[in-house]
């Protein structure tokens, strides 16, 4: 069975989640190890915000040919024996400097702040099974995850002109 990590750009910053803005890369990971072999199996994208009046956010899952800068995230192993040298020369940062090659899909997403008592239909997008964007977990061995060969990455970028709200980001791999 392949390594499998869970990397979260939640636990960045304060407040928690990563501040979406113009052209930000929200979480990315670039395979820069010459033998391993990173697939992403599901991405997840929901609010994470207070006092927010909400818009209509984009977003882009993209196939990179380039990463850099922003803030360093640390992939959690599922398994706690993992050995931490399947993610040698990995790089996983979210606000990075990313050279997309692709668009995979884009995604129409509202940074509304969740709320628990009087919730609308957006705040359903805060619960795990509504917040995931891509899912190749879905049972079916005909349907290949995205795959990232050496010199590859992925991100998931906000590309709407606004600053309203934060959003916490998770990729699920393995590395094989």
């Amino acid at each position: 069975m392949a390594k499998t990590y869970s990397i979260n750009s939640y636990n960045i910053g304060s407040p928690a989640g990563t501040t979406c803005g113009n052209g930000k890369s929200m979480l990315g990971i670039l395979n820069g190890h010459g033998s391993n072999i990173i697939k992403i199996w599901r991405v997840w994208l929901y609010p994470n915000t207070t006092a927010v009046t909400g818009v209509t956010m984009e977003f882009a899952l993209r196939f990179l040919s380039a990463l850099s800068s922003g803030t360093a995230v640390t992939a959690v192993a599922h398994n706690t024996a993992n050995v931490a040298k399947d993610l040698t020369s990995i790089t996983i940062v979210t606000g990075g400097t990313a050279t997309a090659t692709n668009t995979v899909a884009s995604f129409l997403v509202s940074s509304e702040e969740p709320l628990v008592s009087g919730a609308v239909n957006q705040n359903l997008q805060c619960f795990y099974p509504f917040a995931i964007l891509w899912d190749n977990g879905v049972g079916d061995s005909n349907v290949q995850p995205l795959t990232l060969r050496n010199g590859q990455g992925l991100d998931l970028q906000c590309t709407t002109n606004s600053v309203a709200g934060n959003f916490d980001v998770i990729f699920e791999i393995t590395v094989e």
